[in-house]
């Protein structure tokens, strides 16, 4: 089951930044998730559940549940531009 529900959401990434990506997702609201790298990632010390990155090495956003980073949703790329 996807994330937040039985019906899959489609996050677009509309631009990126060094640090960070600017994300709409389904319903139009806009916001921003760290960029990090797998690397990066696995050495968070604390991750709290629900956490969101953006995964510049697999270009998926991923969230912290259950003990574990997981995938949500496809990510269409509309700009790519810096924001």
């Amino acid at each position: 089951m996807p994330f937040g529900g039985s019906t899959p959401v489609e996050f677009i990434l509309v631009g990126i930044e060094a640090d960070r990506v600017l994300v709409r997702d389904g319903t139009g609201n806009y916001f921003k998730l760290p960029r990090l790298t797998t690397a990066q990632r696995d050495a968070l010390t604390s991750p709290t559940e629900g956490m969101q990155i953006y995964n510049a090495d697999t270009d998926q956003i991923e969230v912290y549940q259950n003990g574990n980073w997981a995938p949500i949703g496809p990510i269409t790329v509309i700009d790519g531009g810096e924001f």
